[in-house]
């Protein structure tokens, strides 16, 4: 099939349909996409159709127009060897509606069309018009998650990724690839001056975790069995001298010791040997299970937050402004107030004293006790192997910095080898049709790490 020609009428489409009826996911390109079992009802169906419309409309303009006249064509319901199509009655009004949350105030060209099959049923096909000249580039405004019992949520649709269409799949940008679109339909003549983004703070290398976990273990075990044996010797020696204060012929009851100050020290309730290695082994299991809950709490409490600022340098007052900032290679959590005992939970003991006697300390859940933050002022999403921050005030004034009411971002990177994050911020307001696309750094503070956090944990102190 020549592909290379336009979309025109509904002969070219039914070609279209023959084509991947006869050769399946070979037809599939940079430009055509074909699936079955969609439905436009479920989450699953409305992700998969609003991934390809944004994917297709941050196409580069040269890359699109080697296929279709610049087009993009989605066909729903057909595969090689079955054409089962879709049920009648599929609006395009209501796909929009539907859509329209995930696109934001920057809508993608696109509409729908239908080829006929047998009876009430049909293949329908969406259509991505061709990139031009002075479009922006099409974010995702809105996230779409399925729950999984048991589990973590799948991420269908991520509030803040940049889609973008490869050869044959639609995917999150990488680093690259995004720097180059930024470069095609980053620049905008309607804005004068670009905001100024000051980015204060270091994102934190956990790459020691593992060694310090394995030091924390044996410190921790060791300090233990020394507690352990030195409660026994006190309990022999008071049991000794409880044994001297006996009379002939009487045996001086243990209340009676307790209330003179002889009853053996209960300082741990260590009956045997046995049962103290029970419970460091029951410890040590927990321990390493936990570690990963444990690191990002750690983080959460004890890491130093980044900082943004954004400053608009025009003498304009610019009315809901949006600030997008691509992180690439790195993770984050958000900043939490340390609270009572928390540092006890976060890394409990072998056995927890309380005024002599064994505790139970509970798992700690540190997302309830999180405060509310500012609605929408300052939001990130996991995308890929990085993060996505989003920044929305209600506005920038002239030369007056703006800070989001919580900056309680926390980034994190696992490797060792990287010194400084790389970071591209896009930037919209209300009647600015274009966006300004900005590289920066964001450098990683190789000097606090896994075994930092650990010492402000056991000390108390953020």
């Amino acid at each position: 099939m020549d592909d290379s020609a336009p979309l025109s009428g509904e002969r070219r489409l039914k070609e279209i349909v023959d084509h991947v009826f006869a050769v399946g996911d070979a037809a599939e390109s940079s430009a055509l996409e074909a699936k079955v079992g969609v439905d436009l009802t479920e989450k699953s169906g409305k992700a998969k159709v609003v991934k390809f419309i944004l994917g297709m409309a941050n196409r580069m303009q040269h890359v699109a127009s080697a296929r279709f006249g610049g087009s993009a064509v989605m066909l729903i319901g057909v595969e090689q060897g079955s054409c089962p199509g879709i049920y009648k009655g599929t609006e395009g009004h209501e796909l929009s509606d539907a859509f329209r949350p995930y696109f934001g105030s920057h809508i993608p060209r696109w509409d729908i069309d239908r080829v006929p099959v047998d009876g009430d049923r049909e293949v329908l096909v969406v259509i991505v018009e061709p990139p031009r000249d002075g479009d922006p580039i099409y974010f995702c405004h809105k996230s779409l998650v399925v729950p999984v019992p048991g589990g973590r949520p799948t991420v269908l649709l991520a509030d803040g990724a940049l889609y973008v269409r490869d050869k044959t799949s639609t995917r999150v940008a990488t680093g690259a690839e995004a720097a180059e679109l930024f470069a095609e339909r980053g620049r905008d003549a309607s804005l004068p001056a670009d905001p100024d983004l000051s980015v204060v703070g270091e994102a934190v290398c956990i790459a020691d975790q593992d060694d310090v976990l394995n030091a924390w273990v044996q410190s921790s075990v060791e300090a233990y069995r020394t507690k352990v044996k030195a409660a026994r010797a006190a309990r022999q020696a008071k049991e000794a001298e409880r044994q001297s204060w006996q009379l002939p012929g009487v045996v001086l009851g243990e209340s009676l010791a307790d209330s003179i100050g002889l009853a053996s020290a209960k300082i741990f309730t260590t009956a045997s040997s046995g049962s103290a290695e029970d419970r460091i082994s029951n410890w040590e299991q927990r321990t390493r299970t936990n570690w990963p809950n444990s690191i990002r709490h750690l983080l959460e409490v004890f890491a130093v937050p980044v900082q943004f600022t954004i400053i608009n340098p025009t003498d304009s007052f610019l009315n809901n402004p949006q600030m997008r900032i691509v992180i690439d290679h790195c993770d984050a959590v958000n900043s939490v107030p340390i609270g009572k005992n928390m540092c006890n939970k976060i890394l409990p003991p072998v056995e927890p004293e309380s005024h002599g006697l064994s505790i139970a300390v509970p798992d700690i859940d540190l997302p309830n006790i999180r405060p509310v933050r500012a609605v929408r002022e300052l939001s990130w999403e996991k995308v890929g192997t990085g993060v996505v921050v989003t920044l929305h005030p209600e506005a920038l004034r002239s030369n007056t910095p703006w800070r989001p009411f919580r900056n309680d971002l926390i980034l994190y990177v696992q490797d060792p080898l990287v010194t400084e994050l790389q970071a591209r911020w896009a930037f919209t307001a209300e009647g600015i049709h274009g966006q300004l696309a900005v590289e920066t750094t964001v450098q990683v503070d190789q000097q606090t790490n896994t075994r930092t956090l650990v010492c402000d944990c056991l000390s108390g102190q953020r």
